[in-house]
């Protein structure tokens, strides 16, 4: 029979469970070979992150601007540029381009991805902008290696591992 006492040690103890338990978004870079996380931290549904770069060919700094589904994809909702170059949105309607502080702006429409693969390079300044996080992806990924942007979903108590594994593997945990 459960007395009083067990109860009251019973209901916390069954809450704390279910919250760490409970399952978060989570954007998470990974290096593909090896399958280890760079960078890790917690996304909802209508966040949004830059993935920025230099053009290898037209040396013009590009941004892309992707968002977070309710379903957990990533959404292409637009491309930001100064010039038309190779590899760049070329051929588009005309009402999905715009300009703003001197780029053309190409407007994404139900363009969703399962990740977003990028081949690191040292020269083009890859970087990810997501909240108040910044990662250069050559700081963490060697020349020519490719990394994975997705989203995953895990109980809260990853997170809460994810800070104890990072300071021990250098994973970018937020």
């Amino acid at each position: 029979m459960l007395t009083k006492r067990r109860i009251l040690v019973l209901v916390p103890l069954i809450i704390a469970v279910v919250v760490l338990a409970w399952p978060l978004s989570f954007l998470q870079i990974t290096e593909r070979k090896t399958g280890k996380p760079i960078f890790l931290e917690p996304v909802e549904a209508g966040d949004q992150f830059v993935l920025s770069y230099i053009h290898s060919v037209e040396n013009i700094p590009v941004f892309g601007k992707f968002g977070i589904t309710k379903g957990g994809k990533i959404e292409a909702v637009e491309t930001a540029f100064s010039s038309y170059g190779t590899g760049l949105p070329l051929f588009v309607p005309q009402k999905q381009v715009s300009h703003r502080e001197g780029l053309m702006v190409v407007k994404h429409k139900d363009f969703f991805l399962n990740k977003v693969p990028i081949v690191v390079i040292k020269m083009t300044k890859q970087t990810v902008k997501l909240k108040d996080s910044r990662i250069l992806l050559s700081d963490h990924v060697r020349d020519g290696k490719i990394v994975d942007i997705k989203i995953i979903r895990k109980p809260r108590l990853y997170r809460i591992l994810g800070h104890l594994i990072s300071s021990l593997e250098g994973i970018a945990v937020r």
